[in-house]
């Protein structure tokens, strides 16, 4: 009787490893994977603000009046893209 409990005892802590030792996995994968996404989003965010720069510059350079001036749909243009990179 006394090995029976000892047997059963036993396979209900080794389940018990197997379920932390999974658990740690999962945990090191879910933490993989939140860093990958945030290297990704940190790689969105930095190339849009170059490309936002590179259209302000741009359309400055090439205003066709006068030199540094803006038209309406250039700012519009330049506002959406400064508000997607925010949002």
């Amino acid at each position: 009787m006394e090995k029976e409990v000892c047997e059963r005892w036993h396979s209900y802590i080794s389940a018990n490893d197997k379920e932390v030792e999974v658990e740690k996995l999962l945990k090191k994968f879910e933490r993989y994977i939140v860093i990958g996404l945030l290297a990704m989003m940190a790689l969105v965010v930095f190339l849009s603000t170059v490309e936002l720069a590179v259209i302000i510059v741009e359309r400055m350079l090439t205003g066709k009046p006068k030199l540094f001036l803006l038209d309406i749909s250039d700012m519009l243009e330049i506002f959406g893209f400064f508000m997607m990179i925010l949002i």
